[in-house]
């Protein structure tokens, strides 16, 4: 490879929530969920009150407890960005560094906003690119994955629905729920028998105690000037594919793995995935020291770069990134805005 580098003042790494790939789902667990269905306002409708009162074919059947969709504000704290020229993926151990060249790399990380159809910098001032081809990319970035969001219900009528969400002591009602300050996990479970996790206390969203709830209700107004729609974060605290038929699920913490092997995604790509530990280099061993995703992507076209190369285009699809999970107390009640991984194209440009 040759080492030069070539600097673009100009050259910024965009990153767009531009719907790129159909959402390539890398974890599997009970938040799995399709698109439910909206009413002509957009909003989703809730056909029963039960712990499945939406529909994910078109109001056929209200039968599902999650809706899939794109969320209003996704947020990623990056660490590294690197082109490699072998697999930097290895399975089930650290992954290997050793023909990558970093591109980003920032010791404290970096917040990126991905919002729809919005474009934001990851770099400020210019980047430097390896000149080269390269066949493999990794992004390390934090498995704090970050959702400000909200959706408004109506029932099978159109008329305006009532949910229940968090309260400190009582459920909050009302009939739009957005996102709180909050962290949950992407198994839903407990950290190994307690409820926190990288020094943080979890929401487990138990449908009948309010402070366990990850989401608040009320009216349009109240979630405009009460001053508590913020930011929830989803840990994404296991890589298992393969629960189902474990005791405790995927939850389970012996259950806990830090790798998948995802393989060919048939959109040009391939796929897998790490927790890692905040070194960012060692594999995670437990859900306590797993702080950071390694994501890692080989091209099946390998991306070339000359001195005339000037764009490098990183493409976020979050088309499917939020989980919008229900349960029932007496109301249908909404649990909680998880946050679902994502997927990423590059391009280059001359």
């Amino acid at each position: 490879m040759d080492t030069k580098k070539v600097t673009h003042k100009l050259l910024s790494l965009i990153i767009s929530s531009l719907i790129v790939f159909s959402f390539l789902i890398i974890v599997q667990n009970s938040s799995e969920a399709a698109t439910c269905y909206r009413d002509s306002n957009n909003k989703i409708v809730i056909g029963s009150t039960d712990s499945t009162p939406v529909s994910q074919d078109g109001g056929s059947n209200y039968d599902k407890d999650s809706c899939q969709e794109e969320p209003l504000n996704y947020k990623i704290k990056f660490f590294r960005v690197m082109l490699c020229t072998g697999e930097a993926y290895v399975e089930g151990d650290d992954p290997d560094f050793s023909t990558c060249t970093d591109i980003f790399n920032q010791a404290g990380g970096k917040d990126v906003e991905v919002l729809p159809g919005v474009k934001a910098n990851l770099f400020d001032g210019g980047i430097s690119l390896p000149v080269g081809t390269f066949g493999f990319m990794t992004l390390i970035v934090s498995n704090h994955l970050g959702i400000k969001h909200y959706e408004t219900y109506a029932d099978t009528n159109g008329d305006d629905v009532t949910i229940k969400g968090y309260g400190a002591s009582s459920h909050s009602t009302g009939t739009v729920c957005w996102t709180i300050a909050s962290f949950t996990t992407y198994t839903n479970t407990n950290n190994n028998g307690t409820n926190s996790l990288h020094g943080e206390d979890l929401r487990l969203g138990s449908p009948g105690t309010s402070n366990t709830l990850g989401l608040e209700c009320g009216t349009a107004t109240e979630r405009t000037t009460n001053g508590t729609y913020a930011y929830t974060y989803e840990i994404l605290d296991s890589l298992h594919d393969d629960c189902d038929g474990l005791s405790g699920g995927c939850g389970a913490h012996a259950n806990y793995r830090a790798w998948i092997s995802v393989g060919d995604t048939g959109l040009g790509f391939t796929a897998n995935g790490s927790l890692l530990q905040s070194d960012g280099t060692t594999l995670g061993t437990t859900r306590e020291n797993s702080v950071r995703i390694g994501y890692f992507i080989g091209f099946d076209t390998p991306l070339s770069i000359s001195e005339d190369t000037k764009s490098f285009d990183m493409s976020f699809n979050t088309s499917g990134s939020v989980s919008i999970d229900f349960d029932e107390d007496t109301q249908v009640v909404a649990v909680k805005n998880g946050a679902d991984p994502f997927t990423v194209k590059v391009t280059t440009g001359e």
